[in-house]
């Protein structure tokens, strides 16, 4: 009965928090229209920070738990934020999309396929 009684207390969300959260969105709703690449950029970062922090929860908890099968989720959430990092890196308008462009072409797109490999 405890534990339920703490779940139910951890789901509470004060109307102060949901005021800032909604005052969020509507920032970053605005800013998509005004400027896209910063935009872009934070809304990237924001899985790019969840996927190393899963990462790490990941190998450092293989000493308590002693099975590989997290350790294996948690590198692969590596690779996959890894990857979601090169993507926003080499997004259009950034500075590191012409240094990793093959030969140096501005119109490759390599940051459209980073974004595929991210997804698959």
């Amino acid at each position: 009965m405890n534990i339920i009684k703490n779940s139910i207390q951890f789901l509470k969300v004060s109307t102060k928090e949901i005021f800032v959260l909604i005052l969020l969105l509507m920032g970053l709703a605005y800013l998509s229209f005004k400027n896209f690449l910063l935009f872009h950029t934070i809304s990237e970062i924001i899985p790019i920070t969840i996927s190393m922090i899963i990462t790490l929860i990941a190998v450092n908890t293989y000493k308590f738990k002693g099975n590989n099968s997290l350790s294996f989720l948690g590198m692969a959430y590596f690779f996959v934020g890894s990857f979601d990092l090169i993507h926003t890196l080499t997004y259009k308008g950034m500075g590191f999309s012409l240094i990793m462009t093959p030969m140096f072409q501005p119109n490759y797109g390599l940051w459209r396929d980073i974004w595929k490999v991210h997804l698959y």
